[in-house]
């Protein structure tokens, strides 16, 4: 098969429009960014109960995070079988199968989530879901032993 040369400029012409445009990061310019990323909105809301076991829990910051930074900052306690994704300023994560039934869901995520100018979170979260009807309230009693309050 031939292909005449206007056909050959035609599809440089294609490819170069299709393929120049901007990649994704952080817009240059303005005054310097020194704050880390906040957590502005979370679905389900946070102490959220009877949960649907395929929920995914979304996460959505006042920026975009570093997708690095996501994966080792966020934990699951007594969970492990789920799937963290990115995706510009939103966080999703859902299990590989479906959530423990009847069972709280305690997500953890830590200050080490980054911008794309390496500013980290002012502060840890703590979210609480459950698959089940509620969400146990409790405390702990102890008594502390050698405790200084100096």
């Amino acid at each position: 098969m031939y292909i005449s040369s206007p056909m050959i400029g035609l599809f440089s012409i294609i490819c170069i429009i299709f393929l120049s445009c901007a990649a994704q990061g952080p817009a240059s310019g303005g005054p310097k960014d020194v704050n880390g990323p906040v957590i502005v909105a979370v679905s389900p809301d946070d102490r959220s109960v009877d949960i649907n076991l395929e929920t995914k829990i979304s996460f959505e910051f006042d920026e975009m995070v570093n997708p690095i930074s996501i994966k080792s900052s966020i934990s699951i306690l007594n969970f492990e079988d789920y799937i963290v994704k990115t995706n510009r300023k939103k966080v999703h994560i859902e299990p590989k199968t479906t959530w423990p039934k009847d069972q709280v869901i305690e997500v953890n995520i830590s200050r080490r989530i980054r911008d794309y100018q390496n500013n980290t979170m002012p502060q840890s979260y703590q979210y609480v879901f459950s698959t089940g009807k509620k969400i146990p309230e409790g405390s702990i009693i102890g008594k502390l032993e050698n405790f200084n309050p100096e």
